[in-house]
């Protein structure tokens, strides 16, 4: 009896001395980045944390190998068409397949001409239509009427100064376009300005009711609407408010 019970603690003794000696398996799992992680749910904090140490591309090779990494061939063309123009490199245009390869070049030509500030670069573009847009950006980007005197076609020169009176809400810009464009510039300056006393300069009382009435809607102010004599103009001017509140 006493041998059956020595015997059978000896075999727990050793059944238990096994199962310490015996390490729990740990599984692992394989990312689709390759990262290698105890548990699936790690696998995004891992993408994610790899994401961040990836560096944001900043020399032209670098931006042209994430340009090509693009698998949308419409993304790798505006990327590639950006790059170009950034980097003044219109041979890269070349490398398009949706997008106009002409077009591409003419926006890194016309974009190095306006950043350059040199008004002689913008006469190297192919069209007269690219040469006065480029001036008009070159005026424009340094509020200097005088560089929009210099375009010869008078319709094209008076825009540019229009343009330049509204951005700068300046009512002396209008002064020097010639003929009924000036008009035009004062009237869309006073509405830009948004000052209905400067409607007043208009003879024509439909043009001067009209100026009240944008000035009233950009406002939103339906007491300038009394400012308007003609009543069917006063009543279109508090309908048009109305309507849009």
């Amino acid at each position: 009896m006493n041998l059956r019970i020595v015997l059978a603690f000896l075999i727990l003794f050793l059944l238990l001395a096994g199962c310490a000696e015996e390490k729990p398996k740990q599984s692992t799992f394989i990312c689709d980045d390759g990262t290698v992680v105890s548990s699936l749910d790690k696998c995004s904090n891992s993408s994610n944390q790899n994401n961040n140490n990836q560096k944001e591309p900043v020399t032209f090779d670098e931006k042209y190998d994430f340009c090509l990494s693009k698998n949308l061939v419409q993304e790798k063309d505006d990327c590639l068409q950006d790059l170009a123009i950034e980097f003044n490199k219109a041979v890269l245009c070349e490398e398009l397949t949706n997008l106009d390869l002409e077009k591409c070049k003419r926006l890194v030509w016309k974009t190095y001409a306006v950043i350059s500030k040199e008004i002689e670069n913008c006469d190297s573009l192919l069209t007269e239509f690219d040469k006065v847009e480029c001036i008009k950006e070159i005026a424009l980007n340094a509020s200097d009427k005088s560089i929009c005197i210099k375009i010869d076609d008078f319709t094209k020169r008076g825009s540019c100064l229009a343009e330049l009176a509204v951005q700068e809400k300046d009512l002396s810009i209008c002064d020097s376009i010639e003929g009924s464009a000036k008009e035009s510039c004062q009237f869309n300056v006073s509405i830009a300005i948004s000052d209905v006393s400067l409607c007043n300069n208009f003879s024509l009382p439909s043009i001067k009711f009209d100026c009240i009435s944008r000035i009233a809607k950009q406002n939103n102010d339906v007491s300038l609407c009394s400012l308007i004599s003609i009543s069917s103009m006063r009543t279109n001017c508090v309908n048009n408010l109305l309507s849009s509140s």
